[in-house]
């Protein structure tokens, strides 16, 4: 049997409470990871939003409904300050929320095949410690936080009060959104990889394309309001 002298069970002692502290910490970040970013989209539906409200997203996060695709920061923005022209009452009524972390798919991101075949070169002309590293970078680097928002939305147009039920998907890298979809009645958006026919999804993925363009001509560009 092992036998510690009273500095070395002290010793123990902290390891044992800084784990402790360290797994609480990392629950703690998990949980004000969607805290942070709810009470911005929240406002972004509530036609409250300001300029701080956006900066949850990446430089180059996309947003997609229904109605509507946008690229970047600017478009996201004219998407989401066109609800007080549209509605005279919008916002989000009921929420539950849940949080996973997933590997995104190859369309999700584009230079995934380039980190596989970079790895193929690695074994080939590289030490197998090296192509290990590289591996679980490459594997840690494609990992994102996917925040799921089941929710109920309710709008006022025209005097008539509408609700929806609507599931908000947010995919989060280095705490920034880059990709937010709106699947209206909790249905997946239409485009060529979930319609029957790629035609007619290339066609409706170039309608919300052509909305979000002249939405985004119709709100200056992004340009925030002045206060």
């Amino acid at each position: 049997m092992e036998t510690y002298s009273k500095d070395d069970k002290e010793g123990i002692k902290d390891r044992q409470r800084e784990g402790h502290c360290k797994e609480a910490c990392d629950m703690n970040s998990s949980k004000r990871l969607s805290e942070d970013i709810l009470s911005h989209i929240l406002r972004l539906y509530g036609s409250c939003a300001t300029s701080h409200d956006f900066e949850i997203y990446a430089p180059d996060a996309t947003f997609e409904d229904p109605l509507m695709c946008a690229h970047g920061i600017k478009q996201i923005k004219s998407a989401f300050y066109s609800l007080s022209k549209v509605f005279s009452e919008s916002r989000i009524v009921e929420y539950s929320i849940k949080e996973n972390v997933i590997s995104p798919t190859r369309q999700e991101v584009p230079n995934l095949s380039c980190s596989l075949s970079l790895k193929i070169i690695n074994i080939i002309q590289l030490p197998l410690l090296i192509y290990i590293t590289f591996t679980s970078f490459s594997i840690n680097l494609c990992k994102w936080n996917q925040i799921l928002i089941d929710n109920k939305q309710h709008y006022k147009f025209l005097g008539k009060h509408i609700d929806m039920v609507s599931l908000i998907k947010l995919y989060v890298e280095e705490g920034k959104i880059v990709r937010h979809e709106d699947w209206w009645d909790k249905k997946p958006l239409w485009n060529r990889e979930t319609v029957k026919l790629p035609l007619f999804g290339r066609i409706v993925e170039m309608s919300r394309r052509g909305s979000m363009l002249a939405t985004h001509a119709m709100m200056r560009f992004g340009k925030d309001p002045t206060t």
